[in-house]
């Protein structure tokens, strides 16, 4: 399924986890600010938040569901 994120982003990582949830971590291009969105599996996107890094997004929205 193909999903629509700003064109000023630069994708650097897609996650699946265990209960099928998938999550895209993006930045601006001078790596300055990272985004995390959700992907719904009809293609809409949901941004998430806002970090200085990706392990920072992993562990505060993608961590807490994987434990669920």
């Amino acid at each position: 399924m193909m999903y629509s994120l700003p064109a000023n982003e630069i994708v650097w990582e897609e996650i699946t986890t265990e209960t099928r949830r998938r999550f895209v971590i993006t930045s601006d291009r001078r790596r300055e600010s990272y985004y995390i969105y959700r992907i719904y599996d009809d293609g809409r996107t949901e941004r998430l938040g806002k970090g200085k890094n990706p392990p920072e997004l992993e562990r505060k929205y993608i961590n807490p569901i994987r434990r669920a």
